[in-house]
């Protein structure tokens, strides 16, 4: 900050010879005082008077010493919080301006003391220009970095469900309850071409086709909307980076859009990266922002911690979140289709209060992002069945949007937990009120990036992408569960959680978790229950028979279903992506889609057991730079 501006008052002596001297002059007069003109009483009497500083200062020592181990300020910090119960503001508000002055001193000086500065924890934030940087911390959430009780009693639920089934039910009993399990899938394909079906009604599209950004029924102006668009970036492959920020660059919007950039203190050359974006996509954004995350006590690294990050960044910045949305990529994702157009339509037609607590769907998928004939023939497989599944869940995998400031009064997305996009949707329902979820049109697709080294095989896909994202999902789901149910019937448990707020429709989202997760596991294992039935009941009474008969009626419904709805998500896939190619000659391969039913409870149990066993959490582990994340 140059300026030409002169001191408001002050002086200084260029010339101090008088003042100087008057010094030495006085010193001098003591001394010839107490030896040549003082007698002794009254020498000995200065001398007492002197001593009597002297204790003075020793007693005011002994006090302020004692005063400073006494931590009255700390005792509220070692607490979780940053102001004493009569405190008169929140300290999330103090801003913290840190100046260190440095002129040739030794440079290890230098670096040792703005690392002692950074690592102290702090409510307030430090803000440098296009940088946000904070250590602020959660307003409440939980983990599990002990997690063996959780994770070893869903083991056994897993081993009672299959023990149960094969060894303990008679054939009428276990042929009514697969039927039961094919009901349920049904339900859930029946719920999956309904949703899809809406998805593709373009509802929110049809007034931005037509060059409108709201409806009739519009509440309030599109312009006055600010997109928060947070990309989370690590260190994958750059070119996802600024190819992500360029879809984003590109969407049609009425408002401001704002880039915010989530890196870790582990990405590689993230300065450079900053200054390509500023340099390419300059005035194509309100303003291009970032944070660097360092990891806190409790964090996992991943995209749970960086999330948060950013969203306490963005707290910070927009003073006012009334019409703030915030919506969170992952850097691995590509979009089609005018999403933020039709998340305004949304947002104009509701009212303040469902604006505050509403959440975004696009239709989420996973592909490879490169020609059939260049991907593997195990992901080929695996991407329809995963993007067919996520249709069903009322939360978009990976991708979260929504209301800034309703985010925030829930609490903020857990930077200890996976699972962060179907956490902050439960967070929502539960303290928010009018919590609801909207579905647009739009795809996001969710890229399986490889190693730099070239395209990789099917054996490289399932044991460096599959299994690891295998393990993290229903880990994560596990965790989910656990806490759900820990807030909703034990709130006391949780330190600094408030009580569920509406508990009815937190059960709801609980039964929900629950149900998904059955589905996705323990229906897989009810298959090979059947295959036991078969082998242990050769004949049976005509109920049986009449049971079996809805049970293969039901599967065959199923299958029908299945197939029609994931050939209908693929084909709207290759037509909204140009970087896919269809190949027919991978239709072939389409039996090998079914060892996933297979993998999945198998990489389930034994996860939970041997990280239950060692009592350890899965960390969402950073890897570096070309390898599988």
């Amino acid at each position: 900050l140059g300026n030409g501006a002169t001191q408001p008052f002050g002086h200084s002596f260029p010339q101090p010879r008088l003042l100087y001297l008057a010094a030495c002059l006085f010193i001098v007069l003591y001394i010839v005082i107490r030896i040549l003109v003082l007698d002794t009483l009254a020498s000995q009497i200065w001398s007492l008077f002197d001593n009597l500083l002297v204790a003075f200062c020793c007693f005011s020592g002994v006090y302020t010493d004692w005063w400073h181990r006494q931590d009255r300020y700390a005792t509220a910090a070692a607490n979780g919080t940053s102001t004493k119960d009569r405190a008169k503001m929140d300290a999330t508000e103090i801003i913290h301006c840190l100046v260190i002055l440095h002129y040739n001193e030794p440079e290890h000086l230098l670096y040792d003391i703005v690392a002692d500065l950074a690592t102290q924890p702090a409510s307030g934030m430090t803000i440098c220009k296009n940088a946000l940087c904070n250590d602020a911390v959660e307003p409440f959430g939980h983990s599990f970095p002990q997690p063996r009780l959780i994770y070893l009693v869903a083991c056994l639920v897993i081993v009672l469900y299959t023990v149960v089934r094969i060894l303990v039910l008679d054939a009428l009993v276990s042929q009514i309850w697969t039927l039961f399990d094919n009901l349920l899938v049904c339900f859930c394909c029946a719920s999956g071409l309904y949703t899809d079906w809406w998805h593709q009604q373009d509802r929110y599209a049809t007034a931005t086709s037509n060059g409108a950004s709201t409806t009739n029924k519009a509440k309030m102006d599109a312009t006055e909307i600010v997109h928060c668009l947070v990309v989370l970036h690590y260190n994958e492959p750059e070119h996802f980076l600024y190819d992500l920020v360029a879809d984003l660059a590109s969407q049609p919007a009425n408002g401001k859009k704002v880039l915010l950039v989530g890196m870790e203190r582990g990405t590689l050359h993230w300065p450079e990266k900053m200054r390509e974006i500023e340099m390419r996509f300059k005035g194509r954004f309100s303003d291009i922002l970032h944070t660097v995350h360092d990891l806190r006590v409790g964090e996992i690294p991943g995209t749970a911690s960086n999330h948060f990050e950013t969203q306490i960044a963005a707290r910070k910045h927009f003073h006012d979140k009334s019409n703030v949305i915030l919506s969170k990529f992952d850097c691995n994702m590509k979009l089609a289709g005018p999403l933020l157009q039709q998340i305004e339509v949304v947002w104009c037609s509701l009212s303040e209060t469902q604006r505050h607590s509403v959440s975004f769907m696009p239709t989420v998928v996973w592909s490879g992002g490169i020609p059939d004939s260049q991907r593997s023939l195990l992901e080929w497989c695996f991407a329809p069945v995963i993007g067919t599944a996520l249709v069903y869940p009322e939360y978009p995998m990976a991708f979260v949007s929504g209301s800034l400031s309703g985010v925030l009064a829930a609490g903020c997305t857990p930077p200890g937990l996976l699972g962060e996009d179907e956490l902050t949707r439960y967070k929502k329902v539960a303290l928010l009120p009018e919590a609801s979820t909207y579905r647009l049109s739009s795809l996001v697709m969710k890229v399986f990036w490889y190693p730099e080294n070239g395209n990789t095989n099917s054996n490289v896909f399932l044991w460096r992408v599959l299994i690891p994202k295998f393990q993290r999902w229903y880990a994560g789901k596990v965790e989910v569960m656990a806490y759900s149910f820990m807030w909703l019937f034990f709130h006391r448990v949780l330190p600094g959680h408030p009580r569920v707020k509406f508990p009815v429709k937190a059960f709801a989202v609980f039964v929900d978790q629950c149900y998904c997760f059955y589905l996705s596991v323990m229906i897989p294992v009810s298959v090979a229950c059947r295959i036991g039935d078969s082998l242990r009941f050769s004949d049976g009474s005509e109920a049986l028979h009449t049971v079996t008969i809805a049970n293969n009626l039901c599967v065959a419904y199923v299958l029908a279903t299945f197939f029609f709805f994931g050939l209908n998500i693929q084909r709207r896939t290759y037509d909204s992506f140009s970087c896919l190619e269809f190949q027919p000659l991978k239709l072939l391969g389409i039996p090998v889609a079914f060892i996933f039913p297979v993998i999945t409870p198998l990489v389930t149990f034994f996860t939970l057991l041997k990280c239950g066993l060692q009592n350890r959490s899965i960390i969402h582990a950073p890897v570096k730079a070309g390898k599988t994340n």
